[in-house]
């Protein structure tokens, strides 16, 4: 899993970008917190501090981490007021999270859904 530190250092080198690196761990911490609860139906990770946990691990393993790259480009360009870009790389994310979505409910399905019984017929 990535950590926020190398999340923040690959997009700097892709597109680059005057934005502080506590407002980009910001908007990482966001991310993760949403798909904490949307996606993992747990509590959100707590809030960390940056840069003191800057080399924690992020929720989404390899190779669905490109959410995070995603992400963060759509972020950037939508500060900048960049609209057309802003959509490409949001959709771009959407599509990746959806597919991270259904694999993480593909294979952390509730035991509860195995005792399902249609009693209609």
């Amino acid at each position: 899993m990535p950590t926020i530190n190398e999340v923040i250092e690959r997009n700097d080198k892709i597109k680059p970008n005057t934005y502080e690196e506590q407002t980009k761990a910001d908007w990482l911490y966001r991310l993760d917190g949403r798909i904490s609860k949307e996606i993992m139906h747990c509590e959100p990770p707590v809030h960390y501090t940056y840069p003191q946990d800057g080399d924690k691990e992020l929720l989404v393993p390899f190779p669905n981490d490109a959410i995070y790259d995603y992400y963060l480009q759509a972020m950037i360009d939508f500060t900048n007021k960049e609209y057309d870009t802003y959509n490409n790389s949001i959709i771009m994310f959407n599509e990746a999270m959806d597919a991270y979505a259904k694999q993480y409910m593909r294979e952390n399905v509730p035991p509860t859904f195995y005792n399902f019984r249609n009693i209609m017929g």
